[in-house]
């Protein structure tokens, strides 16, 4: 599990833009979205394990949606405070397997979180809005951070697309 994560932490896409926000031409950080809709059916949970508090510790945000919100916190910084919903409403387990997050990050900028185990596809999202300029991730369901990233606003109005030739 810890280099699945550093695999999301470390992505060419993700990568670019730190750098770019790093120049300054990003501004102050105002909002962003995190979306891990992904698809974990009744056959996951055989796993004896899995969807019980006593053993995974949690559910749908501690052992999914946990990667997409290191990302954020790597790019806009640490979290301030959390207000959440939490729901089970894919699979009979202990577990959330659903969640509505919303944080105040220490910078300011709000950031939701939508999370799902029962989506009929596996994808992740996650969307910046800086000052100067929108980044949007790849959809890549367990890679987000891989380019091409885009930058649909681009940097004071010409688009962009974060992109790496391999």
């Amino acid at each position: 599990m810890i280099a699945f994560a550093a695999i999301y932490r470390f992505g060419n896409g993700l990568s670019m833009l730190v750098e770019l926000l790093d120049t300054g031409l990003g501004g102050k950080p105002l909002v962003a979205t995190v979306e891990t809709h992904w698809n974990r059916l009744s056959d996951y949970y055989d796993v004896e394990w899995r969807g019980q508090w006593a053993t995974e510790l949690g559910g749908a945000i501690v052992g999914h949606a946990i990667h997409n919100h290191d990302l954020v916190c790597g790019v806009l910084g640490p979290v301030a405070s959390v207000q959440a919903e939490l729901a089970t409403r894919v699979n009979p387990i202990e577990t959330e397997d659903c969640a509505s997050i919303l944080c105040r990050m220490q910078s300011g900028a709000l950031v939701t979180s939508s999370v799902s185990l029962g989506s009929a596809v596996d994808q992740s999202r996650l969307r910046f809005c800086f000052e100067h300029l929108t980044a949007e991730s790849s959809r890549d369901a367990h890679n987000p951070a891989t380019a091409p990233w885009q930058l649909p606003g681009g940097c004071y109005g010409r688009p962009r697309v974060l992109a790496v030739d391999l």
